[in-house]
């Protein structure tokens, strides 16, 4: 969902003919997959087509391509991080921590200072596959204002 709500996001704003190259991945998608029907209705109520997609595995080949790598929750980053250990810290962020320029710290969690559950709600986006209806609109709605800023943040590197 990600994905087609930021490309609709640039294009509405009209961000010129396709600045960015913008795409997602799993990083245990099976290829060629269509996206759960529940997303599809949901982005569909917002005026985004997501039928077209199709699912693709994160390769290493991708993740070298890439000047900026998002994840939804901090266990991906960290596999990412382990899967390639030479994508640079400085390009593999959640989406959270990138629109808030605040990254997580896994010290504070190891030293009680935070818990799990904390810093869950503070990075991580739910996942919503498998569940109704009400959930994937719910995540949408967190995923679209973080687009907004992702946006934002985009725009302003395009005019530097």
């Amino acid at each position: 969902m990600a994905e087609y709500l930021l490309r609709d996001m640039l294009k509405r704003r009209g961000s010129g003919p396709d600045p960015f190259s913008i795409s997602s991945a799993g990083l245990y998608a099976l290829d060629g997959q269509q996206a759960a029907p529940e997303a599809v209705a949901t982005l569909r109520e917002r005026g985004v087509d997501l039928a077209p997609h199709r699912s693709r595995r994160l390769s290493g080949e991708m993740v070298e391509e890439t000047d900026l790598l998002l994840t939804m929750t901090r266990r991906q980053k960290t596999e990412v991080e382990r899967k390639w250990p030479e994508a640079s810290p400085r390009k593999v962020f959640t989406l959270k921590e990138y629109v808030t320029g605040e990254p997580s710290d896994p010290e504070e969690r190891r030293s009680g200072k935070k818990s799990w559950e904390e810093e869950e709600e503070r990075y991580d986006i739910l996942d919503p596959y498998g569940a109704v209806q009400v959930t994937y609109d719910s995540c949408a709605r967190e995923i679209e204002e973080l687009m907004r800023k992702l946006a934002s943040l985009l725009e302003r590197e395009e005019k530097r």
